[in-house]
């Protein structure tokens, strides 16, 4: 295929021959699957999304011919097999085409989140050799302009919003108009370029977040994606009678995994407007299935555990037992002891089914699967979640495996596990405990780092670079990252991600950093959520004047979510100092465009509150 340089591993090499129990591939491509579904479900809805104030649905047949203009356009505007198509949009029915459009023309698309820096969008362009771009508004229009110079072999950009400025600029309406005429020029052109495709064929490149440094350029292939579709079914996902809330990133595997499902299942996907208004279109949509970070669940639970906090009276007060009482289950359960308590007796009858209905309902009032992926879930939110009726799905998988490796079965949910392997996936866990991952999905390579792409795919396996452990029935647990695990001076190993998503699921702490590697002890950043701590402030009868962070019930309240923390940890891995820091932000450079900390960042911002931690402590002292 033009374009690409040998840089990658041989199917062979990086283990996708299918083992005895491989699902079965119902397409050749994913605009092959498009194509079939299509046919099958003909003027059902396939997408349902927001214009003009007005939910709106597009059918799949609708949404199949939109595709084929949209190919034939690009094929007419000069794509050839191979090239690389950017998309720089926010989430939304029209990018879903443009993806697609791209793949049926045999390009390879580029997504990028269009909230990066126009100099992260130069760097990602120029690497990856982009010919064309996608961009939504004016806003990422005149982003695009602004590194335009840098770009010489970018020959074009279609807009999804707004008329053209420039001969440099075209619409999506006159991209389809262009396919139009070119299908009537050529009627066969778009079946041959099906045909032509092959399930070994590049599909994309999706760019990691680079939490420990430059972002690396995975190339998943069109089988890639046709795998994770299938393996996903055959566990029950987005099936046709389901609707699915989608608002995830394209730029972000886990996006491209409900897509690849949606494909193949036949289900409808409802776009949310954006990140912050899921819940609240859920309530128009009345979605049946989610797929989303644990930070969006998270953040539903300390919603729920603050309104209840600050409710007065008799209710208030029923509350506050209950959820301690659920705290004493989830340490309990954790540890794998028995728990019994007449407060967690009351709760049950009295909270939790009040809880259930009202967060049934705010998740739309049919919500049948929600699932977690992309970070650790706390076992705290998760269990919460169960208790109200609403069990929460776990998945894991790496972008270097488009997203697939493992997913709990419904039904079926282990707190603190992400389930057994996929039909068609091999875990092993290797001598240091890293996570080794064998299976069909695996990515081609790192586009243009045949260097990292070996190392990655040593043995034809994917080193997945997390640690983790096997249980009996074959359910993986995630501990950390091996990069990330932190090495006391002590010669001890802490594992920080589990630690932060505990810390995180107390609703006053709205971030949290773990740190300590080569030091004596641990210690943590937290930020602040401030609406909860003024929450918690007034029921608890606190009056706040000056700085919240500095408040002393401000301060004995955040420690004793560390030490609902601590109590769950050997002594060496406890958090021994912590201090309240500004909110973590992705301008600010400390997160990723997923959420996830950049350590790195984070240290040396705070370098001097973590080495004052660590010089109060080694200061002598006379006796």
């Amino acid at each position: 295929m033009r374009g690409l340089e040998p840089t990658f591993a041989s199917p062979a090499e990086r283990g996708a021959e299918a083992p005895a129990d491989a699902v079965v591939r119902s397409a050749r491509s994913l605009p092959g699957l498009l194509v079939r579904t299509a046919a099958a479900r003909g003027e059902a809805c396939a997408a349902r999304f927001q214009r003009d104030g007005r939910w709106m649905d597009l059918s799949w047949e609708e949404l199949s011919r939109r595709v084929r203009r949209i190919a034939d356009g690009l094929a007419a505007a000069g794509v050839r097999p191979g090239d690389r198509v950017a998309v720089l949009c926010e989430t939304r029915v029209e990018a879903v085409l443009a993806h697609l459009g791209i793949l049926a023309a045999r390009g390879i698309s580029v997504p990028i989140y269009p909230s990066e820096l126009a100099r992260q969008w130069l760097h990602l362009l120029d690497s990856s050799g982009a010919v064309l771009a996608f961009c939504g508004g004016a806003d990422q229009a005149d982003k695009l302009s602004e590194v335009r110079a840098g770009l010489p072999g970018l020959r074009g950009a279609i807009r999804l919003d707004g008329a053209p400025r420039a001969p440099f600029e075209r619409s999506l309406a006159e991209l389809e108009a262009e396919g139009e005429a070119a299908e009537r020029r050529r009627p066969g052109a778009f079946d041959e370029r099906l045909r032509a495709l092959d399930p070994d064929d590049p599909a994309c490149i999706i760019f990691t977040s680079g939490t420990t440094g430059a972002a690396k350029g995975v190339v998943l292939t069109h089988d890639s994606w046709l795998y994770c579709a299938a393996a996903f079914q055959r566990v029950g996902l987005m099936r046709a009678e389901q609707v699915g809330l989608m608002f995830l990133p394209l730029a972000h595997v886990m996006g491209w995994m409900v897509v690849a499902t949606w494909l193949e299942g036949g289900a409808a996907l409802a776009f949310a407007r954006s990140v912050e208004t899921v819940l609240e279109d859920a309530g128009d949509l009345h979605p049946t299935v989610l797929a989303a970070p644990p930070r969006l669940f998270e953040k539903a639970f300390t919603a729920i555990v603050s309104k209840g906090l600050a409710a007065p009276g008799v209710r208030g007060q029923l509350f506050r037992r209950a959820l301690h009482a659920f705290d004493g289950y989830v340490a309990a359960r954790d540890s794998g002891r028995p728990f019994a308590s007449v407060d967690l007796a009351v709760a049950r009858a009295l909270v939790f089914p009040r809880l259930a209905r009202a967060v049934r309902e705010r998740f739309g009032g049919r919500m049948e699967l929600l699932v977690s992926g992309s970070a650790p879930l706390s076992t705290r939110v998760q269990r919460f979640f169960e208790l109200l009726g609403l069990p929460i799905l776990q998945g894991y998988g790496l972008s270097e495996c488009a997203g697939t490796a493992t997913i709990t079965p419904p039904g079926q949910v282990r707190a603190g596990t992400v389930g057994p392997p996929l039909p068609g996936s091999t875990i092993r866990i290797a001598g240091d405990g890293e996570i080794l991952l064998r299976n069909p999905a695996l990515m081609r390579g790192y586009w243009r780092d045949p260097a990292a792409t070996a190392e990655a795919l040593a043995g034809g396996w994917l080193h997945t670079g997390d640690i983790g452990e096997l249980d009996p029935d074959g359910y993986l647990r995630i501990t950390d990252r091996k990069k990330d695990l932190i090495k006391t001076s002590g010669g001890k190993y802490v594992a920080p991600q589990l630690m932060e998503s505990g810390l995180r699921a107390d609703p006053l702490v709205s971030n949290a950093f773990v740190h300590g590697d080569g030091r004596r002890f641990v210690s943590a950043l937290l930020t602040l959520n401030e609406e909860n701590a003024r929450r918690w402030a007034e029921a608890s009868g606190v009056a706040l004047e000056g700085p919240l962070e500095a408040h002393p019930a401000i301060e004995a309240r955040l420690q004793a979510a560390v030490d609902a923390v601590n109590a769950q940890l050997p002594r060496y891995a406890t958090v021994k100092r912590f201090a309240v820091v500004p909110e973590f932000t992705q301008a600010g450079g400390e997160l990723t465009p997923t959420l996830k900390l950049r350590r790195k960042a984070i240290a040396e911002k705070h370098r001097a509150v973590l080495e004052a931690f660590y010089a109060e402590a080694e200061t002598p002292t006379l006796h």
